[in-house]
């Protein structure tokens, strides 16, 4: 049983690891002063997840969440305000 979760947190891990650096790699089709912005939201982003996994004390990481979850919605709205302003398919993507 031990194993298998392993094996499922590690697979997660991965997935999340995988969508961060498509998302980098998406960041260079927004405007520069957006993709300049996506990019360091991505890399804060990052630094928690990795706190996040390093941190063993329940309320430490429930205040990394918390803030995860505000970079998630910054990521989000800087993207949107984005492909708003200029709606093509590439944007859209």
């Amino acid at each position: 049983m031990a194993i298998s979760r392993y094996d499922q947190r590690k697979n997660f891990e991965e997935a999340e690891a995988n969508a961060i650096g498509t998302e980098l790699l998406r960041a260079d089709f927004l405007p520069t002063a957006d993709a300049a912005n996506v990019r360091k939201l991505l890399a804060e982003y990052t630094r928690l997840r990795i706190q996040f996994f390093l941190n063993k004390d329940g309320n430490q990481r429930k205040q990394i969440d918390e803030r995860t979850i505000r970079l998630q919605a910054d990521l989000w709205s800087t993207v949107r305000a984005s492909s708003t302003a200029q709606p093509t398919p590439v944007e859209a993507l």
